[in-house]
């Protein structure tokens, strides 16, 4: 149980762009309050039971957005996708409950359904958290179990696949020669000034990585990896290579070339790579993206992985 909380997880919680959760646990209060009718509520009509029972609920909604908002900007290191694990999903529902009872609490109070007093508060706090906690946690681990199982199968699928492939389709270990009338082909790599600009060789290029207000390029030269730091960001480096479908985001701070991809690791995330020469794995967030276009899907035989 203890290594699971420590193993990857995905991270759908504080992106700005999604509101599932949010919305979820709103719901799952305006719900659970019209269903137990707790005390203060046992002297108003349905019709107002009905409001105030809403309120609470687009109270408990908003407190997150704010929680999560604030979080990512003052823990940005915390929040990062690639840092993602179990106990931390834990941690953020607890906090999660913790700051929605203080909200809730607070409008009851402004409503005048309860008063504001240390027993009153700790007694709501301590409904709230048994409420919400545990089938939080039941239903995060039982995601975790699946998507982990789900991935890791297929991955093992994949790497069958791609070890059964002859020899001279599979861009693997340098003694291994492919011939390719593109591999001493360039392409420029822009960088904000002119004199900033590098010029790649497409089949040296191994991946890029988001490095603050630059991108980081790994490229394999005389068998040894090398890197380069260029002042862009991953969006424009997608643009530079948009004529050349083996590079790939993979990642939010990712950018891979997929003929280099040697292995498949999968975890509840989805997907980390192993490139040719690369001593680490590449997490493959954008797993539909990265299985449409890599050559992975024409190098053994269009694997259906996309889900």
């Amino acid at each position: 149980m203890f290594s699971l909380l420590l193993q990857p997880y995905p991270n759908k919680w504080v992106n700005p762009k999604r509101w599932q959760m949010e919305i979820f646990l709103g719901v799952l209060v305006f719900v659970v309050m019209l269903t137990l009718n707790p005390p203060f509520l046992e002297t108003y009509t349905p019709i107002h039971r009905v409001s105030v029972s809403f309120a609470h609920g687009a109270m408990c909604i908003l407190s997150l957005v704010f929680l999560r908002r604030v979080g990512v900007i003052l823990f940005p290191r915390f929040m990062e996708d690639e840092f993602w694990t179990g106990y931390k999903v834990l941690l953020i529902n607890a906090l999660d409950l913790i700051f929605m009872g203080v909200c809730s609490y607070l409008l009851a109070v402004c409503l005048g359904e309860l008063e504001l007093t240390a027993t009153h508060f700790s007694f709501f706090q301590m409904q709230v958290f048994i409420l919400g906690f545990l089938p939080l946690t039941f239903a995060d681990i039982l995601r975790q179990v699946f998507l982990q199982e789900k991935h890791d199968g297929r991955a093992r699928l994949l790497n069958h696949q791609l070890r059964a492939l002859p020899p001279n389709l599979v861009f693997s270990h340098s003694n291994r020669v492919v011939n390719n009338p593109l591999a001493t082909h360039f392409v420029v790599i822009r960088g904000a000034h002119p004199q900033e600009n590098f010029n790649l060789g497409i089949e040296k290029g191994l991946f890029m990585q988001t490095e603050g207000h630059f991108v980081r390029v790994y490229y394999c030269e005389n068998k040894q990896v090398k890197t380069v730091l260029i002042r862009t960001n991953l969006k424009k480096v997608m643009e530079d290579l948009k004529n050349v479908p083996q590079y790939c985001r993979c990642h939010t701070n990712y950018l891979v070339n997929t003929n280099k991809i040697m292995s498949v690791e999968g975890n509840a995330q989805g997907y980390k790579l192993e490139l040719e020469g690369v001593g680490q794995f590449i997490p493959a967030a954008y797993t539909q993206e990265i299985l449409r276009r890599t050559n992975i899907s024409t190098r053994v035989g269009k694997l259906d992985l996309v889900y």
